[in-house]
Formats: C-alpha cells, sequence, structure tokens
C-alpha cells in the first residue's frame, strides 16, 4: 500500500481525523491527529490546563489556515519557530510549539508531504526541557509513525520552503 492508502484508511477507521479549522475557515494546509491529539484539541475544562490545550489548537488553526509562520531547520536554533525540526534532519520528527500560556505544549509529529503534517503525539512543555526528555519525544514520535506506516519513510524537504508554504524561516 502507498502511503496515501494508509492515510485513507487511517481516516475511514478513525485511527486519524483531519484536524478542521475551528472558525470553519478553509483548510490551507492539513493536520491529521491521532487520538490522543485529537481529544487534546479538543476536549478541555476551564482551568489553567484547559487553557493551554484551547491554545494549542489555536496554534494549529494558524497552521492549517495558512497564515504566514515561521518555521526552524537545523542548525538554527530560533525559539521563536511556531514548527520546528527537531535536531538531525534524519529522524524528520518535528514539534508544533504552543508557548502561549507558559509552558505551552509541544506537539510532535511527521510530514507526509508538503503542508501535510501528522501530529502524532503531544506533551506539556515541562516534559520537553532536557536534551534526554527530547529524546524520549522524538522516540515516542518515531514509534507512533512506525505503528501506522510500517517500514514508510516519512516525506523529507531540503529547506522550510519545501515544507510549509507561506512560512519565513528562522
Amino acid at each position: 500500500m502507498s502511503i496515501g492508502q494508509f492515510l485513507a484508511s487511517y481516516v475511514a477507521t478513525r485511527e486519524l481525523q483531519l484536524v478542521p479549522h475551528a472558525r470553519g475557515e478553509t483548510v490551507q494546509r492539513e493536520v491529521y491527529a491521532t487520538r490522543c491529539v485529537w481529544d487534546m484539541l479538543n476536549t478541555w475544562e476551564d482551568t489553567r490546563l484547559g487553557q493551554r490545550h484551547a491554545r494549542a489548537r489555536v496554534h494549529v488553526d494558524t497552521f492549517t489556515e495558512g497564515l504566514k509562520i515561521a518555521v526552524r531547520f537545523p542548525p538554527s536554533k530560533s525559539i521563536a519557530a511556531h514548527t520546528a525540526l527537531l535536531t538531525e534532519r534524519s529522524e524528520e520528527v518535528w514539534e508544533m510549539r504552543a508557548r502561549d500560556p507558559s509552558p505551552g505544549i509541544r506537539i510532535f509529529g511527521r510530514f507526509l508531504r508538503k503542508d501535510r503534517f501528522v501530529a502524532l503525539t503531544w506533551d506539556y512543555k515541562e516534559n520537553s526541557e532536557t536534551p534526554e526528555q527530547y529524546e524520549y519525544q522524538k522516540g515516542r514520535c518515531s514509534r507512533a509513525w512506525s505503528a501506522l506506516f510500517v517500514s514508510m519513510l516519512p516525506y523529507t524537504g531540503a529547506n522550510v520552503h519545501e515544507y510549509v508554504t507561506n512560512c519565513i524561516a528562522v
């Protein structure tokens, strides 16, 4: 099966769900979420943690709406990025960084193709601060990808513009 066929089968069984824009805006870029990411983005209470979840949803909507975003590509270490490729390019593990309210939430995933992101795992920023914690998060993301797409490799590009339209490199 092709990666597109895997995606279609997972959408049909709801293993992955296409995240619609919360305000009904036209989706310019696609985010497919696993159940755990979907639940985090769509279920929250009126608490401090709930505010963090709601802001993570706004962050994903900024991506899907096609608004201009800052994207980081190694060797840059910019903390201003909306979306960033973590360390080794060969690993192709990306994070969406919802920073407000601090300390925020990190959504980890990989690209299927340009403007098509699969949000595989997430965690609170405080659980992703040390190099060891980031290695753990990257491993979780890679394992989640492998569980869905078996031996298929994620999309790779040479620069941020090959991953995301309407972005600036930081």
